[in-house]
C-alpha cells in the first residue's frame, strides 16, 4: 500500500470515527431528554399536595427510559468504514471512484498505474475537510429536546413546591400536564423506532413544556383569592384553548394509529376541558 492509498484510508477511517463520535452525542443528548421526561412523568404522577418519595424508584424508572432510548439509537445509526465511504463518493459526486479506491487490497503489493492514478485523483477531490463536511450529520437540533426536558423537569417539581388547588376547575390543568409529559414521553420513543421527524418530536416537547408551564400559571392564579382566581383563569383558559388548537393541528400531522397521536387526543381533550368557562370545567369533571 503506497502513501496515497495509505492517506485515502486514513481520511475515511478518521470521518468514520468523527461519525460515531456524533452519532453518541446524539444518543446521550436523546437518552437524557427520555430520563428528563420520564422523570417528570413519574413527578406528575404523584397525587398533588403529597411530599415525593422513593426517589431511588423514579430516578431507577427515568435511567432505565433514558438507557433504552440512547442505545436503540446509536444501534440504529451505527455505520461501518465502507458506509461512510459510500457516503462520501455520493455526496462528492465520486461516481465511485472513493468506494473503488478505499475497497482495494490493504496489502504491501505493487498497485497498477491505473489504480494509483484513480487513488491520486480521489485523494485530491475527497481530502479530509470535504469529506467531513459532507459525512457527518446534522446534530444541532438534538440539543433541544434536553433543554426542553430540563423545562419539563423544573416545571414539574415546582409544581410540587405549591400548595395544592382548592378549585375544582384546577383538576382539568393537572391532567392535561400529566397527559402533555406522556406525550413527550411517547413522542421520543416513537423517534428512536423512526415513526416520527426530529420536527414532529420536538413541537411535542415544546407542548409538553408549555402545558407544564400552565399548569403553574393556573397554580399561582389560584392562590392570589377567588377574585384573581377568576380573573386568571380566563386567561389560562385562552392559553389552554391556544394550546389545544396546537394540540389538534399536531394531530393532524402524527401517523394515524401511532400511540403517539392517542396520547396527543387524550392531552387535547384535556387542554379543551381547561379551556372551558369554569362552570362548564365543574361539569366536566
Amino acid at each position: 500500500m503506497n502513501a496515497a492509498h495509505s492517506a485515502l484510508r486514513s481520511n475515511v477511517v478518521a470521518t468514520w470515527r468523527a461519525v460515531q463520535l456524533a452519532r453518541l452525542a446524539e444518543a446521550l443528548l436523546l437518552g437524557s431528554a427520555a430520563f428528563g421526561i420520564g422523570l417528570a412523568a413519574a413527578v406528575l404522577s404523584r397525587p398533588a399536595g403529597t411530599p415525593i418519595t422513593g426517589w431511588t424508584h423514579l430516578f431507577g424508572a427515568a435511567l432505565v427510559c433514558g438507557v433504552a432510548c440512547a442505545l436503540t439509537w446509536w444501534w440504529e445509526h451505527r455505520v461501518r468504514p465502507a458506509d461512510v465511504a459510500r457516503r462520501i463518493d455520493r455526496k462528492l459526486s465520486l461516481r465511485g471512484a472513493l468506494v473503488t479506491a478505499f475497497g482495494l487490497p490493504a496489502v504491501d503489493r505493487p498497485l497498477t498505474r491505473v489504480e494509483e492514478l484513480l487513488i491520486e485523483r480521489t485523494l485530491r477531490r475527497a481530502t479530509r475537510r470535504d469529506s467531513l463536511r459532507v459525512a457527518l450529520p446534522r446534530s444541532g437540533v438534538f440539543l433541544v429536546p434536553p433543554l426542553l426536558a430540563a423545562a419539563l423537569v423544573a416545571g414539574a417539581l415546582g409544581s410540587r413546591r405549591e400548595r395544592p388547588p382548592s378549585a375544582y376547575f384546577h383538576t382539568a390543568y393537572v391532567g392535561l400536564a400529566g397527559e402533555a409529559a406522556a406525550l413527550g414521553a411517547q413522542a421520543s420513543q416513537d423517534l428512536s423506532s423512526g415513526e416520527l421527524t426530529a420536527d414532529e418530536v420536538r413541537r411535542a416537547l415544546e407542548l409538553a413544556a408549555r402545558a407544564g408551564q400552565l399548569e403553574l400559571a393556573a397554580k399561582r392564579d389560584q392562590e392570589g383569592g377567588q377574585g384573581a382566581a377568576e380573573q386568571g383563569a380566563e386567561t389560562v383558559a385562552e392559553q389552554a384553548a391556544r394550546l389545544r388548537v396546537e394540540l389538534e393541528e399536531l394531530l393532524t400531522e402524527l401517523p394515524p394509529g401511532s400511540r403517539t397521536a392517542e396520547v396527543a387526543e387524550r392531552a387535547a381533550a384535556w387542554a379543551d376541558l381547561a379551556a372551558r368557562p369554569r362552570a362548564a370545567a365543574a361539569e366536566g369533571l
